[in-house]
């Protein structure tokens, strides 16, 4: 199901569900005792959406494991994104959403689910069906369906706000525990990745290897930057520091990755990676690149966790919430005074609202502005 479309259901048919259950809820709730129970035995935690978010909630589940180290934790994902958290010690089971008998047996079968969808009616409702305590966002229609709410702050990252969450059981947070945490991959994704590196030529003791990411997924349009800038780029890098680039993204990003390399003057280093590996292949080749540049979409968190050095380009979302997290990654950002114009907590994502100059928040990002983060880096 296209994206936009999923979003619009969500809510029309989700909202209208939502108030349905609240009106139960409230007829129910004075024989229904509302307790917080900080020592759960069953955790589930909703994560149905977006390879990156699904990469910045991996640090509270890591935390909810120290916290509850022989509770059973839960994640309740969809097929594109499970690969994020398969082979997670720290948690028990996989549940795929798109599984229907896999979700239609969740009912009260959990002490507690926290959901980290930041807008999403259904995640409210699926918590609602699986257990009698409930954490989520406020200040939205289906906050009333959650027993606990934090507040979702737009003056801090993302992966602050999920780990928010953790303070409702008093978990007490470390430093290391902000701190963003790897994809699982094993052997053979190193051996697929080592072998296609040394087929291209590629001697990492030797060569500066760049990754790019120049698309943003199949319904982000307003988050790309041009192609003409990334074939530029890549040139730039390739003259001025020998780099090697390797392009990655996944099926949508097909088309763009092979325009780039046209209108690129030093095609023979380049290298077109999109749609050749799995998910977790990919992480291993993001992880062996010195620097990674992309738009704001789900490999840029990859690579931020797998310790690249990371640039997001941000222009219609903001990147005090989805900036590359770490103390050695960066985002640039032009502060447009339209933008951002997505607003997560709400389920806005539109195109560009400007009548004139369209996309000019990611247009005013130069070359110059990433290779001068580029030499600083290196």
């Amino acid at each position: 199901m296209k994206i936009p479309l999923y979003r619009l259901i969500d809510k029309v048919v989700g909202g209208a569900l939502v108030y349905l259950f609240y009106f139960i809820f409230v007829l129910l709730r004075k024989f229904i005792p509302n307790k917080n129970n900080i020592h759960p035995r069953k955790i589930l935690v909703i994560k149905l959406w977006a390879i990156g978010d699904s990469v910045i909630s991996l640090p509270l589940i890591k935390v909810l494991r120290k916290r509850f180290p022989d509770s059973q934790i839960d994640i309740l994902a969809s097929n594109r994104t499970n690969a994020v958290f398969e082979g997670n010690a720290d948690l028990n089971n996989i549940i795929s959403l798109d599984s229907f008998f896999s979700t239609i047996f969740l009912f009260r079968k959990y002490d507690l689910a926290i959901d980290l969808e930041p807008y999403l009616n259904l995640s409210a409702l699926i918590a609602f069906y699986s257990s009698s305590q409930r954490y989520g966002f406020a200040n939205q229609l289906r906050s009333k369906l959650y027993t606990s709410i934090v507040n979702f702050r737009r003056d801090q990252h993302m992966l602050l706000n999920y780990l928010d969450f953790s303070k409702l059981l008093h978990c007490e947070l470390t430093e290391d525990d902000k701190k963003l945490v790897k994809i699982k991959y094993d052997f053979y994704d190193q051996s697929t990745i080592s072998t296609f590196l040394k087929s291209n030529g590629i001697e990492l003791s030797k060569d500066l290897l760049v990754g790019i990411c120049a698309g943003s997924g199949e319904s982000a349009k307003t988050r790309l930057w041009s192609k003409d800038n990334f074939a530029k780029l890549a040139d730039e890098l390739i003259e001025k520091h020998k780099a090697k680039i390797v392009l990655v993204g996944g099926k949508v990003e097909e088309e763009l990755a092979e325009d780039i390399i046209a209108l690129a003057k030093n095609k023979e280093s380049i290298i077109n990676a999109v749609k050749k590996f799995t998910l977790k292949e990919s992480c291993v080749l993001i992880e062996k690149c010195k620097v990674f540049i992309s738009n704001d979409t789900g490999p840029m968190h990859i690579a931020a966790a797998h310790g690249a050095t990371t640039i997001g380009l941000f222009g219609p979302n903001t990147p005090v919430l989805w900036k590359p997290y770490g103390d050695y990654n960066f985002a640039i950002y032009k502060n447009v005074e339209c933008s951002p114009c997505i607003k997560n907590d709400k389920g806005v994502f539109p195109d560009c609202l400007r009548k004139e100059d369209k996309y000019l928040c990611m247009r005013l990002i130069s070359v110059d502005d990433v290779l001068r983060i580029v030499r600083n880096a290196l």
